[in-house]
């Protein structure tokens, strides 16, 4: 089985890793009951409505039920596979999992035997909080498209002075669940940083232009959700710079904004590239050469007029 890559893939496969990868981002295994036979496992994968591509590619996959649910003022697509659907995807990807490995394996024994419910019950959150060691030697390109299509970040900086970007790239995890930011920081380096109170931790790297180029290639055409953002930063890299700040920024904007559902069409990158200038150096000595929009902004360079 292979991911999308870089050409149309609404109609392929998607790869074991990358559904790992999702699920340990934006996936859930349950274990329910009681039943008389024993516990009840269930898997279910969810992301926002208006991003939920890879929701119905899961389901044109493996199957599932679609359920819709409302929270905090968002619409999410939450795609439920029941047993046993749930054990047949488990047993397929558990090898790729890196957050989750543990907890399902052990989801898999306890649900395919009888026994005691309150005594799994008790001891299902104490499996859900242990860690999946030991973590994987080498960090796979289409897991971790998968994690970052779950819970991954493109954003974009502008310094005020200059007009000059700073690309940003970040996953937040719970704080029990760190393996795979653990694992990506291992390969790429970045930090990781306490949020919430400790109740979660971030990973955080602001790469440049020199980094994105080196880095994105490695995961990008594994990408489905968000595939256009990284494609939009590694062109605006290819410039050897990120000096159109605004440009970059307000790009980057067009494409977290649009929608990433089936059969909705794809997002012009190549339109978007027309509107980013492959700027000059800034030099102090320079500042007043710059043009300016109403609002201050760098929106290009003054020709400078040769001497008479």
């Amino acid at each position: 089985m292979r991911a999308l890559g870089a050409e149309d893939g609404s109609s392929s496969m998607l790869s074991d890793k990358y559904l790992a990868g999702f699920l340990d981002a934006d996936g859930c295994i349950i274990v329910e009951g009681p039943r008389k036979r024993g516990a009840y496992l269930r898997v279910v994968f969810s992301q926002k409505r208006s991003q939920d591509a890879v929701i119905h590619l899961i389901q044109r996959n493996v199957g599932g039920t679609f359920i819709e649910r409302p929270v905090r003022g968002e619409h999410y697509t939450d795609l439920s596979l029941p047993k046993p659907t749930a054990r047949g995807i488990l047993e397929r990807i558990r090898e790729h999992l890196v957050v989750k490995r543990r907890y399902a394996e052990w989801a898999l024994d306890v649900c395919s035997r009888p026994c005691d419910w309150e005594e799994v019950k008790a001891r299902r959150e104490v499996v859900r909080r242990q860690r999946s060691d030991p973590l994987p030697k080498h960090l796979d390109p289409e897991w971790m498209a998968g994690y970052f299509d779950g819970d991954g970040c493109f954003s974009v900086n502008v310094y005020k002075r200059t007009g000059n970007a700073t690309a940003v790239m970040t996953i937040a995890a719970a704080s029990f669940d760190t393996e795979g930011i653990e694992l990506i920081h291992k390969a790429f380096g970045g930090g990781i940083f306490d949020m919430s109170g400790g109740r979660s931790r971030q990973w955080r790297l602001a790469p440049d232009a020199s980094k994105l180029n080196s880095m994105l290639p490695f995961f990008v055409p594994y990408l489905i959700v968000k595939r256009d953002q990284g494609e939009f930063l590694l062109r605006c890299a290819a410039m050897g710079h990120l000096r159109d700040g605004e440009n970059i920024k307000a790009g980057l904007r067009h494409l977290k904004d649009h929608k990433h559902r089936l059969g909705e069409p794809a997002p012009d990158i190549d339109a978007l590239m027309t509107t980013v200038s492959d700027l000059p150096a800034y030099k102090r000595t320079d500042y007043g050469d710059f043009e300016r929009d109403a609002a201050g902004r760098i929106v290009g360079k003054r020709t400078r007029q040769p001497s008479s």
